[in-house]
């Protein structure tokens, strides 16, 4: 199972960080977790072509999460690309309300040239790809929000990827022993933080699930990096990873590149 982080910012300009997108290869699945502006960009910049993502998972729907499913379903249509297979899209209740308002506001090139896309609404659960287990998991953000884990069942190896959350009890069971938490903390402990967790609050929630490294992102260009890693680092008492675009894990190998 391969992890590359494509965006570890937000929605406010960075010249680093793209926002939100985590690209997963597991089993013969090639997987978008979030499509934040620019994912097309970070996908080519991980080599990686569009018509090689075989599932788009989103956690919910905020702009910063969501917006590169534009450039993305515009791409994947191109005539100069050699698509094969469909593209599956899953999200919580809405995704068929958001996929409705952007074809209408572009008729025609939104859609598939070939099979028409499989878009899916999920409940909490469990589902079955190509060697891959996926489990969503309500989590406190929006109405909307999931949190997944993905399991490669040739390998065991496991990830949990949290979107953005504001509280952790649903977060803590999507996370339960996975091999690594990828898990929004832009804020540290003592800044004003009601929507988001901050490194304290991540680094807890990584140890009382039990899991084997933590990564840190969805980060600000003013997050106080080193106090939220440190704070983090205190809580959890295992290894923490500060996110940047393009950082690679390799499970179930602990090292990341």
């Amino acid at each position: 199972m391969r992890i590359t982080i494509l965006g570890s910012g937000t929605a406010l300009p960075s010249a680093t960080r793209f926002p939100a997108a985590v690209l997963v290869q597991a089993g013969s699945e090639v997987m978008l977790v979030d499509t934040g502006p620019g994912v097309v960009r970070r996908l080519a910049a991980a080599g990686v072509s569009v018509t090689d993502v075989t599932t788009i998972l989103l956690t919910h729907y905020h702009p910063d999460h969501s917006a590169g499913l534009v450039e993305f379903l515009f791409a994947v249509r191109s005539p100069e690309l050699d698509r094969t297979g469909q593209l599956r899209i899953r999200g919580g209740a809405g995704l068929h309300r958001l996929l409705a308002g952007l074809r209408a506001v572009w008729p025609r090139w939104l859609e598939s040239r070939g099979d028409p896309f499989d878009e899916a609404e999920l409940q909490p659960g469990r589902f079955q790809l190509h060697g891959v287990n996926v489990i969503a998991t309500a989590v406190d953000h929006v109405q909307e929000s999931l949190a997944y884990r993905l399991e490669e069942t040739a390998t065991g190896a496991s990830v949990c990827i949290s979107g953005d959350v504001d509280s952790t009890p649903g977060l803590i069971d999507a996370a339960r022993d996975a091999d690594l938490l990828v898990c929004e903390a832009p804020f540290a402990h003592d800044q004003a933080h009601g929507r988001h967790l901050s490194g304290k609050m991540a680094g807890e929630a990584a140890l009382a699930a039990g899991v084997r490294t933590l990564c840190l992102t969805h980060l600000y260009p003013g997050s106080p990096v080193a106090q939220i890693e440190a704070e983090a680092r205190a809580a959890f008492g295992a290894e923490v990873v500060m996110a940047e675009d393009l950082l690679r894990f390799d499970l179930p190998t602990p090292a990341h590149a």
